[in-house]
């Protein structure tokens, strides 16, 4: 039985299909439809919330949360548990690994998020901030620079470096901004008037996609060095997308780059049937489309005062030949 409250999976080959079905874990061989195995430990009872994918040491895994709050990693082609997390007082209702597959941040419904180290087996850090349940959760892996940035990325394996950031969500319609190695939240979005859903990043992370309960997509720019105060915000607002055919909450968000298309799109998964997908412009086509809407803009102006000046001498030429009419009429 497939669990209603749980995200289905498949994997970058396409072959497996991962469903929550209740207590276990369900993998699916999607191309012989057939189910595989199921992914469960003795006498559990808990329902599977969420699943996520990675591969980590080139070994393909699922993190699997639970409803009492614990969180698994399994080798689902072996079967196997690797790790074992227990931290949240309440059910995971998102979870995330970095690019590398060394940390995993869960979200609950405890309002808290925790970030795991798998290599060392423990939690690394506990953000609290949100006032409601936690409903996204992503790395913004900003690259480093310059001998400092180089020793961060010489050490992966280990941390995530002092410029690795959090992106967050929550029922509380905000949106935070968390500093990995500090642990606090460097910037609070609060742009939505309803809850926020889903979370996403291009593949550049230089923009943030965000779906709530509304009909509108909210995107920012991304900048890395900026401080985070309000004058010099990490993530400026660039508008609102409207969903014409969005049906219910955007539930999932996700950027993708099609085979032989040399442009990013964007799915928005609802609450119906419907797939949204949107074309993503890169800055020089937006700057181009910009210019030649300004032109465009230009021209329907010129256009419209040459009207104008025309129907001002049509009106003068009546004028003109009324008054002499009256004068041709006086004089006889």
């Amino acid at each position: 039985i497939t669990s209603r409250e749980c995200n289905v999976v498949v994997d970058r080959s396409g072959k497996y299909a991962l469903t929550g079905a209740v207590e276990a874990v369900s993998v699916w061989n999607v191309r012989q439809s057939v189910l595989v195995r199921d992914l469960k430990v003795a006498k559990a009872s808990e329902r599977v919330t969420r699943l996520c994918l990675q591969e980590v040491d080139s070994r393909p895994v699922v993190a699997a949360g639970y409803s009492d709050g614990a969180v698994r990693v399994w080798d689902y082609e072996q079967g196997q548990v690797l790790h074992t997390f227990q931290g949240h007082k309440s059910g995971v209702s998102c979870l995330a690994f970095d690019r590398a597959g060394h940390f995993l941040a869960s979200g609950s419904n405890d309002t808290d998020i925790v970030l795991w180290d798998l290599a060392a087996e423990a939690g690394a850090a506990r953000l609290r901030g949100h006032a409601d349940q936690v409903t996204a959760v992503l790395f913004w892996q900003v690259a480093a620079h310059g001998a400092a940035g180089a020793a961060a990325s010489a050490g992966a394996a280990s941390t995530l470096g002092p410029a690795g950031r959090l992106i967050s969500a929550s029922k509380d319609r905000v949106i935070r901004i968390w500093s990995i190695e500090l642990q606090i939240c460097l910037q609070t979005i609060a742009e939505h008037q309803t809850e926020v859903w889903a979370l996403a990043l291009n593949g550049a992370q230089t923009r943030l996609a965000a779906g709530s309960a509304d009909k509108f997509l909210r995107l920012w720019r991304l900048r890395p060095s900026a401080a985070g105060s309000d004058e010099d915000p990490l993530a400026e607002l660039m508008g609102e997308l409207p969903r014409p055919n969005g049906q219910g909450a955007a539930l999932g968000l996700r950027f993708v780059r099609p085979k032989n298309i040399d442009f990013e799109v964007l799915l928005c998964q609802g609450g119906g049937k419907t797939l949204e997908m949107f074309r993503c412009h890169d800055e020089s086509d937006i700057k181009r489309r910009q210019k030649r809407r300004k032109r465009r803009q230009q021209e329907k102006r010129k256009r419209k005062s040459g009207e104008a000046g025309g129907e001002a001498e049509d009106a003068a030429d009546a004028a003109d030949n009324a008054d002499a009419a009256d004068a041709a009429d006086a004089a006889d």
